[in-house]
């Protein structure tokens, strides 16, 4: 667990970005964006717990057809503002629905991710600066791989240290036997069967793998710029997260 941590009844994985580093001894708002596995689960307790930490916005990263086979949960009937924006990868699927789904690299899953979705994670960025948009929980089904790679492409733009980018995504490793026990209740899992064990996986040389790729690509900025991000959408962007 990280002091970060967010505990609710109905969710698990879900902890704050708020306390992270920048490489300039900044750090990063509490409070303003969370990341979690589903939300499906919610309780009315835990709506009113978000709610009363004035949650605005909800961005659901998982398909379309996967939001509304596995639901929303307790928000949905609420004011919170919902973005379903999915994160596919090669051939437009999930991770768990790839062909190479026996023998593949998170990795090369998460490179396929920022070529096939670039647009959409870019448009997670420059929603996550609006200032009416925040607080905002960002969210998949496990919380890992979608919203892994959009969170660290967020921190790195932000110039959050590198090792504590690396060190919020193998986080999830720790909660990984919650993760497994709310992935095989949902309908989506049951529909798919068994996922291998290298999927249910958040090491650190996945995401440093990742953090190096975005480097061949000019930088997180670069790539974020190159694919429709705006100098005063980044300015933006560091002003309402970083403090």
């Amino acid at each position: 667990m990280t002091s970060r941590d967010v505990r609710l009844d109905g969710a698990v994985n879900v902890r704050d970005l708020g306390g992270l580093s920048t490489v300039e001894g900044r750090r990063v708002r509490a409070g303003k964006v969370l990341r979690s596995a589903s939300l499906a689960d919610l309780t009315d307790g835990d709506a009113r717990t978000l709610l009363g930490a004035g949650l605005r916005t909800v961005v659901d990263l998982r398909g379309e057809a996967e939001a509304e086979r596995d639901g929303r949960g307790a928000l949905a009937g609420t004011t919170v503002g919902y973005r379903n924006l999915p994160v596919v990868g090669a051939r437009s699927v999930r991770l768990d629905q790839a062909e190479d789904i026996e023998t593949g690299s998170l990795l090369a899953h998460y490179v396929t991710y920022l070529e096939t979705s670039a647009d959409v994670v870019v448009e997670v960025v420059r929603l996550l600066g609006r200032t009416e948009a925040v607080p905002a929980v960002v969210h998949c089904a496990a919380g890992k791989d979608r919203t892994g790679v959009v969170v660290a492409v967020l921190l790195d733009a932000l110039g959050v240290e590198r090792a504590q980018i690396v060190a919020d995504y193998t986080a999830t490793e720790a909660n990984m036997p919650l993760v497994r026990a709310q992935l095989s209740a949902s309908a989506t899992t049951r529909e798919l069967g068994t996922v291998p064990d290298w999927v249910l996986t958040a090491l650190p040389e996945t995401m440093e793998g990742l953090l190096a790729h975005l480097d061949t690509q000019g930088g997180t900025v670069a790539w974020l710029q190159a694919h429709g991000l705006t100098d005063d959408e980044l300015a933006q962007l560091r002003a309402t997260l970083v403090e």
